[in-house]
């Protein structure tokens, strides 16, 4: 915390009585609860009546302050602004005086005060009726600007005053209106002062700007009151104005100072409080003051400084040059030696200044601590060392240049490169020394890449020697930004490959023997630099791949933008590609099968064999072989879809000749059996035992038809004879249909089967096949439910089918395994179950239930759980006939699981 000067600081009460005690002005000091702090001789002879108790007594004791306007200084107090109000008098002398009250907040000391300062108003007198000849005999003797306006506003009588402060002569604004001389920002208040002064009379004084008649606008204060209207004389206005210019001039300038006193404290603050450097003020060589930055940097409180000589912090070997400069009042910067409480010290940088407070001689002093600034160059001139070493023995050639590619600096291994001295390469451009492919000097346009972001990392460039001669290098040019103290740079790096490309070109050449055989081969052939760019191709891999030599050079090709995939469609990794596998694991690698999709959308299946190119022991190329076996793919595929195929053709025609071996032989068998236990013994069996038998037999027989009829439909559908004929359809009347079809079985066994589709609902299938589709189903259902149980059918829409129905049929009966659900609709696989009441089937129920189910459009899937029940489900095409409306009425969205 910074601490103030004892000596030059004066108290509140001393400062409001060196700006205002000897004012004309009466004025006040008051405190922020609104008790008179002070007051100056102006007040004290106009005003002061003996009761006022200092810093006790309220503001609104010592005048007549109207209630209204007791809230109004509360209010502006709380929020710290300026206000004005109007005031009377307690001494008998003055009674009848109003005065114009200022109070202006002002921050003494780190506290808010108010300055008040009183301006009397001069009381209108003006007789209840007056005549225009005596309003002008009262007015042409008065020192105030004197007007009387008509009913309308306009001016009747202005008095001689006005040339004096406005410059008008009192007869030139007659049949004027004083709103056309107003300032424009007042223009509005001023209308609603005489809106109030024609309603309630009369209103407070109003200070505004009247225009001059020079042009520019004088402050006025206005006080206006009617003046009733009689027989003789109609309704008038009286307006009384003095010039206040000097006293609203003087009312600024004293805001301004104290806005400038104010911010005079708060510079003071910040600039001891916050900043980092440390603040000393001394008198005499004797601490006064320092800021809390000080403090840290030494290690002492604010105390343990007070009444200290500035010298009991300086290292002997400073005290003798701080002492002269404090005896030869020294102003500037110089560096010293700085004592630490704990006996350390540290390098400061000491700027001094005298200054004079009341008459009184003082020196601050700013520390700036340089620990960090040394420590800081000693990095720098270190890291500036190391990175000389570093260029100056780098193998590979470095050179700087500005932002318009002229080299400013190099190291020996890049002017040797050159074959040119170091300092002969500064001035050159860097554009001069390059070559493009056109066997020109590069001139612009290796500066347009860098701009351009087209040189990604080492390019390879060619290089023009002093002699004249051509160097081939891997180039890096990189570009520094431009920062506060340095400018845009460019630095180039390179590296001699010149040996490497030779051997590149021995390659190629020795490669160009091979061609020929390589033409005529049948598998594509190519081969890769270290980098997996195409150095050669033959003809077979240009056709294949899509491959185009490069004019500008001869030994480039122009490639397509391939796309690899597995064989299998897939997109294939970088990390999958021979190139890649070849270069990690530096061995052959054969077989490699991928697709490649050309640019025109064909796809091609390879076969690749590839092995590395090793030179002293290091990755140089690729050279790879493939086919293309896109055809042998195709056949193979076909092959396993024939085989698959098939697989499926056995299965049924194994599934087939299991129904007719088993499942079609027992009902012969037990057909046979009762027909022959009739045809021997029916003359010896009584009625009861002939009628039992007679229901066997027909009980048998219908089995029998209803899995030849199964058997057969089955066996044509899977030969692709039937044939599918969609027509519109009621669900409910299949429903009833079927179920009246059934009606035995269901009545042995006491089911309940429960219709509860809706009649509104049609669809569009096959008549045949949905009713072989409900008949099953609704089978199933009656031979797994036990009896007195019931089945429930019904529909309902869900928006996961789109437009489509889900017909449910629900049993309460034994229900099924997950083992046993997983096998109902696939071939080969489900197994027939006994019912409930010992009922057997085939299987082929639900196989022909998925076939017709498909065959138009729908799905077919079971909820089911043991013991609990099952829910077969079935989606069918609704009839186009059917709104959103019908399809509402019965819909109801099922939360289905489907299998």
């Amino acid at each position: 915390m910074m601490h103030s000067i004892p000596s030059p600081q004066l108290s509140s009460k001393q400062v409001f009585e060196q700006m205002y005690q000897y004012m004309d002005t009466p004025a006040l000091l008051i405190g922020s609860s609104g008790q008179v702090e002070c007051y100056n001789s102006a007040f004290l002879k106009m005003f002061h009546n003996g009761g006022i108790e200092i810093g006790k007594t309220p503001l609104e004791l010592v005048f007549d302050v109207p209630l209204r306007e007791v809230q109004s200084i509360r209010e502006s107090f709380a929020v710290k602004r300026a206000l004005k109000v109007v005031v009377r008098s307690f001494v008998k002398s003055f009674v009848n005086q109003q005065y114009e009250l200022f109070l202006s907040p002002v921050v003494l000391h780190g506290e808010t005060y108010y300055v008040g300062l009183l301006f009397p108003l001069v009381p209108i007198v003006v007789h209840p009726d007056p005549e225009l000849s005596q309003f002008q005999l009262l007015a042409d003797n008065s020192n105030d600007f004197l007007a009387l306006l008509d009913h309308e506003g306009a001016f009747l009588y202005t008095s001689p005053a006005i040339t004096r402060i406005l410059g008008y002569h009192h007869d030139e604004l007659a049949g004027d209106r004083p709103y056309d001389f107003i300032h424009p920002d007042d223009q509005e208040r001023m209308v609603r002062n005489y809106q109030m002064l024609i309603k309630k009379g009369s209103v407070l004084p109003t200070n505004y700007r009247f225009r001059h008649k020079n042009g520019h606008y004088v402050w006025v204060e206005s006080s206006m009151q009617i003046a009733p209207a009689t027989a003789q004389s109609p309704l008038r206005t009286i307006i009384i104005t003095r010039d206040i210019e000097e006293r609203m001039n003087a009312w600024k300038a004293q805001l301004n100072a104290e806005e400038a006193l104010l911010a005079s404290e708060m510079r003071y603050k910040i600039l001891t409080e916050v900043t980092n450097q440390g603040v000393l003020i001394h008198r005499n060589g004797y601490v006064v003051d320092i800021n809390p930055a000080l403090q840290r940097m030494i290690g002492l409180t604010d105390e343990e400084f007070k009444g200290k000589a500035v010298l009991d912090f300086i290292h002997p070997d400073s005290k003798p040059m701080v002492l002269h400069n404090m005896q030869s009042g020294y102003n500037g910067t110089y560096e010293v030696l700085v004592l630490r409480k704990d006996g350390s010290h540290f390098v400061s940088e000491l700027t001094v200044k005298n200054m004079v407070i009341n008459d009184e001689n003082f020196r601050v002093a700013t520390l700036t601590d340089l620990t960090d600034r040394i420590r800081h160059e000693k990095q720098v001139r270190d890291s500036e060392e190391r990175f000389r070493g570093i260029f100056d023995n780098a193998i590979a050639g470095i050179a700087f240049a500005d932002e318009h590619g002229r080299i400013l600096l190099s190291n020996s291994a890049f002017s040797q490169l050159l074959d040119y001295e170091v300092d002969e390469l500064n001035g050159f451009l860097l554009c001069d020394l390059a070559i493009c492919e056109s066997e020109v000097l590069c001139h612009q346009s290796l500066l347009s890449c860098l701009i351009d972001n087209q040189v990604p990392g080492y390019v390879e460039k060619r290089l023009m020697k002093k002699d004249g001669s051509i160097v081939w290098v891997n180039l890096s040019l990189s570009m520094i930004p431009a920062t506060e103290r340095t400018p845009v740079y460019l630095v180039a790096v390179v590296q001699d490959i010149t040996a490497k490309k030779k051997n590149e070109v021995a390659l190629i050449e020795a490669l160009d023997y091979n061609r020929t055989i390589n033409q005529t081969s049948p598998v594509g052939i190519i081969t890769t630099n270290a980098r997996g760019k195409i150095t050669f191709a033959n003809y077979k891999a240009e056709r294949m791949l899509g491959l185009s030599r490069n004019s500008a050079s001869p030994y480039a090709y122009q490639l397509p933008k391939w796309q690899f995939r597995t064989k299998d469609g897939k997109p294939m990794s970088a990390a999958a590609l021979p190139f890649m596998q070849v270069r990690q694991l530096r061995k052959p690698i054969h077989g490699c099968e991928h697709m490649i999709v050309l640019d025109n959308g064909h796809q091609l299946c390879l076969s690749v064999n590839a092995a590395p190119i090793m030179r002293d022991g290091e990755f140089f190329g690729m050279i790879a072989t493939f086919e293309d076996i896109t055809e042998k793919i195709k056949k193979d595929r076909e092959l396993i879809r024939s085989y698959e195929k098939m697989s499926e053709l056995n299965a049924t025609k194994d599934k087939f000749f299991s129904i007719i071996a088993h499942d079609l032989r027992s009902p012969l068998a037990n057909l046979f059996s009762l027909t022959e236990l009739l045809h021997k013994n029916y003359r010896e069996y009584d009625e009861s035992t002939t009628t039992e038998l007679i229901q066997l037999l027909y009980e048998n027989s219908s089995r029998t038809y209803l899995l030849l009829e199964n058997l057969l439909t089955w066996s044509r559908s899977q030969c692709n004879k039937l044939t599918f004929n969609p027509v519109m359809l009621s669900l409910l009347h299949m429903v009833d249909d079927t179920i009246q079809l059934l009606s035995s079985g269901i009545i042995q066994k006491n089911i309940a089967l429960v219709n509860l589709c809706d009649r509104q609902i049609d669809v569009l299938a096959d008549q045949a096949m949905l009713s072989i589709v409900i008949r099953n189903l609704l089978t199933n259902a009656v031979k797994f439910s036990h009896p007195g149980s019931a089945v429930e059918i019904k529909t309902f829409f869900d928006s996961r089918y789109g437009d489509k129905v889900v017909l449910a049929i629900a049993d309460q009966g034994t229900g099924m395994t997950p083992e046993v659900k997983d096998k109902l609709f696939k071939i080969g696989q489900q197994a027939s179950h006994p019912g409930t009441q010992g009922e057997q089937g085939t299987g082929l129920g639900l196989m022909l239930c998925k076939e017709f189910v498909e065959k138009q459009g729908g799905k077919i899937w079971v909820e089911s759980a043991l013991n609990e029940g099952s829910t077969f489900y079935v989606t069918l095409p609704l009839h186009p006939v059917v709104g959103p409306q019908s399809r509402d009425k019965g819909a109801m969205i099922g939360n289905l699981k489907e299998c």
